[in-house]
């Protein structure tokens, strides 16, 4: 997030996209963030039995 901070402050843009671009982002992290939770569940619930 920090750098899309960045590139949008060094193009001129200024702070006007910053938050749709972390919608967007935030949204488009979604799917791997649900695969590393559910990876780490079967990991945990592995090492239960």
């Amino acid at each position: 997030m920090l750098t899309q901070a960045l590139v949008l402050i060094t193009s001129g843009s200024g702070f006007g996209l910053l938050p749709p671009g972390s919608i967007v982002f935030s949204i488009l992290a979604l799917p791997a963030v649900g695969v590393a939770a559910l990876m780490a569940g079967f990991r945990l619930r592995s090492r239960k039995y």
